[in-house]
């Protein structure tokens, strides 16, 4: 059986069941609309891609992105686009509607992780996965412009070997982050026989 997506209210009422289909539904991101979902999933004998899901229902999930794509991505502040690592590890921005053709973002690096869109629509948060310490860009995703906008050093980087989680607000204002440490000891021991 296959993973489905329900809406579960914060209150009372009761969980309202959003798809019912032949997807295992891995991941999910509200539009900024309110009125649709993105979500990550799979059907059997296939990869993963990006599909949208209408909240009125009555409507069938819809594929915006090829098999074998990297992680869920980001949706833009107006909706229009998502960007994702496409299946070559490319930073694309796949549209939302109408025929266009997903296109690559102007001066992303290969190793590139996606953060966020920042609320100016044209901006991406990225860094280099594996880069420590983490170095975050703003790019912008028309004119290629990379531009260094913090870099991640904990007080102690002693035993540092991974950000699972970073997180910057929309506006770019305020962020946080989380970090593996791996520490282990060293003991000397004298005399045994």
């Amino acid at each position: 059986s296959q993973t489905q997506l329900f809406l579960v209210p914060t209150g009372a009422g009761e969980a309202r069941q959003l798809t019912n289909d032949a997807i295992n539904h891995v991941d999910a991101r509200w539009f900024p609309d309110g009125n649709r979902i993105l979500f990550l999933g799979n059907e059997r004998g296939h990869g993963p891609r990006l599909f949208v899901q209408a909240l009125s229902g009555g409507h069938d999930a819809r594929p915006v992105s090829p098999e074998g794509i990297g992680g869920i991505g980001e949706i833009s502040p107006d909706g229009k686009f998502v960007a994702a690592v496409a299946p070559d590890h490319k930073l694309m921005l796949y549209p939302i509607e109408g025929d266009l053709p997903p296109r690559p973002v102007s001066g992303a690096m290969p190793n590139d992780a996606l953060i966020r869109w920042h609320s100016d629509n044209h901006t991406l948060y990225v860094y280099q996965r594996g880069e420590f310490p983490t170095k975050i860009y703003q790019l912008d995703i028309e004119s290629g412009r990379r531009e260094l906008w913090k870099e991640l050093r904990p007080s102690d980087m002693t035993g540092v070997f991974s950000y699972p989680q970073i997180k910057i607000a929309s506006d770019g204002k305020s962020y946080a982050y989380s970090y593996y440490r791996n520490l282990s000891q060293l003991y000397l021991v004298e005399g045994l026989k």
